[in-house]
């Protein structure tokens, strides 16, 4: 193996992944090894374009295991065009240790190199990536990355907050999963706080979701919120991640401030605008058209309107003239004499509005400013 055949020049790089430190290359005896996992690799180093003055490899490899450590065993071959050197290194993690047996390397000549990596126990994307810089003074010589699949990765998010819509919530978040852990061995556990919510898991082209539904009664408007665990029964192997389940609302207003102005040519009347938005499609809750004793409501998709618009101001009269543009979108037109308190005139006052839709009644509150005199 390589690793008997030289003697070689340690370094070691510990590294925190916001800043940069750099360590040098020292003479020192092999080390004894414990990896549970070791890899050849060949990076055939080669500069972009003849005008970057840094060359670079990117070596594909694995798979390997999550959480193990794993050495690469390999040769750095200079096919840039140019010496490299190097004395210094740097990378983005404390995890990986790295050891060559020259600092530079002719042109057309090769080195032997090896990286003792301590895997990551889990990743978002299913894969690990070790990146590393080769410095000679002030400038990078040699850019070194080296890719691939990590085996028994089960990972969620650690926080999720999730927003949906309708008389009927649902929402859903993709398990990453690496093999040999099976989608089917998967179990979503739930807390008591999120009784009201009921979990399913799908599998779509290989890819399971963790799948979840609630009636919107059962939710609450303030929404839910509890630490979910996704369970692998075979291995043991546990994700966890807080989620908060919401609900958006199925009408947008705006503005929020609703600023008048006087109404030309007259002393007493003051005119504003707004829009009121229905966000889309909503699942409505319908009976089945036969009915028995094991029917459940079904959800079906359908167009989500306003059915009427009305508001009650605290010190004024406010007409409201609404103009339907399309199916969810409407324009407003506010008209109103300038309140008054004690025979003041008042800038301002709040207003709440009464929007109806086929899902729901929604209480929305803004305030009204009128000018001063």
């Amino acid at each position: 193996m390589l690793k008997n055949k030289y003697h070689r020049l340690l370094l070691f790089v510990a590294t925190l992944p916001v800043t940069s430190s750099f360590g040098m290359l020292q003479d020192s005896k092999p080390t004894t090894k414990n990896a549970s996992q070791e890899i050849e690799i060949v990076a055939d180093l080669r500069r972009p374009s003849e005008y970057n003055e840094s060359a670079s490899a990117e070596v594909l490899t694995g798979p390997v295991h999550a959480g193990e450590r794993v050495q690469f065993l390999g040769r750095l071959v200079n096919n840039s065009g140019k010496a490299l050197r190097f004395d210094r290194l740097l990378t983005g993690c404390d995890c990986v240790r790295v050891a060559c047996t020259e600092r530079s390397i002719a042109e057309g000549e090769a080195i032997d190199i090896e990286i003792d990596f301590q895997a990551p126990k889990s990743s978002s994307t299913g894969r690990f990536a070790i990146q590393m810089s080769f410095w000679d003074a002030d400038a990078v010589t040699v850019h070194l990355d080296v890719r691939g699949e990590l085996k028994g990765v089960l990972y969620l998010p650690p926080t999720l907050s999730l927003e949906s819509d309708g008389d009927i919530s649902m929402w859903e978040v993709p398990i990453v999963l690496t093999p040999p852990l099976e989608a089917s061995q998967l179990e979503i556990r739930m807390p008591e706080e999120l009784s009201n919510i009921v979990p399913s898991l799908e599998i779509r082209d290989g890819q399971p979701w963790a799948c979840f539904s609630a009636a919107e009664k059962l939710l609450g408007i303030a929404g839910a919120g509890g630490v979910v665990v996704v369970h692998d029964r075979k291995t043991g192997i546990e994700s966890s991640s807080r989620i908060t389940f919401l609900r958006r609302q199925v009408v947008k207003f705006s503005p929020g401030i609703i600023r008048f102005r006087r109404v030309e040519g007259s002393h007493v009347e003051f005119e504003a605008s707004a829009i009121v938005q229905a966000t889309g499609e909503q699942p409505l809750l319908e009976a089945p058209r036969e009915k028995s004793a094991t029917d459940q409501p079904t959800p079906v998709r359908k167009k989500n309107i306003v059915q009427s618009i009305s508001c009650e101001a605290d010190d004024a009269d406010i007409a409201v003239h609404s103009q339907r543009i399309n199916d969810s979108l409407y324009r407003l037109r506010l008209v109103s004499a300038r309140p008054e308190r004690d025979g003041k005139p008042l800038g301002e006052t709040p207003v709440r509005w009464t929007i109806v839709t086929p899902v729901e009644s929604v209480l929305i509150d803004t305030i009204a400013l009128f000018p001063e005199e």
